[in-house]
């Protein structure tokens, strides 16, 4: 028998693997692609305008691989109202709800208010503040302090 006539196994399993590299390519192009998680200590932010010199703020940070969510802070300031200014007082509590695409709405908690120096001020601060199975904070989740909704975005470190 010459050479060319014998074939070695290998030979004839590439075509078979080159077919099902194919195959599962093709299944997997018809499904959505994953959605993107934030990266760890990436970090969201937004600002919330409560009325005249009353405003709140909204900072997460992706959990850095300590095996949480993240970290999300809420701090609302009040100066001093204004003619005209927001019915805030010291004790009122402003609810934080967090809503991720169409997952429903999530109470993270309340802030309460009280006096700091000539200013009414409050904050809540909670490390991996999500039911089970509810989808991870990314850019564009709403986070509504006080009924006042504010969209999440990417910000810069530091900041």
């Amino acid at each position: 028998m010459s050479r060319s006539a014998v074939r070695h196994p290998l030979a004839r399993a590439w075509p078979v693997r080159l077919l099902a590299a194919a195959g599962a390519a093709l299944a997997l192009a018809g499904r959505p692609a994953a959605e993107p998680g934030p990266r760890p200590g990436s970090r969201l932010g937004c600002e919330v305008a409560l009325g005249p010199g009353a405003v709140g703020g909204v900072r997460y940070r992706a959990g850095a691989g300590r095996g949480t969510a993240g970290d999300l802070t809420v701090a609302v300031r009040v100066e001093p109202a204004a003619a005209g200014g927001p019915p805030l007082a010291a004790g009122d509590r402003l609810p934080v709800a967090i809503t991720v695409g169409t997952a429903p709405p999530y109470l993270a908690g309340l802030v309460g208010l009280g006096w700091s120096g000539s200013a009414l001020e409050g904050s809540l601060g909670l490390a991996a503040p999500f039911p089970a199975g509810f989808p991870a904070l990314a850019a564009g989740a709403v986070v509504a302090v006080g009924g006042r909704p504010c969209t999440l975005r990417p910000r810069a470190p530091g900041r």
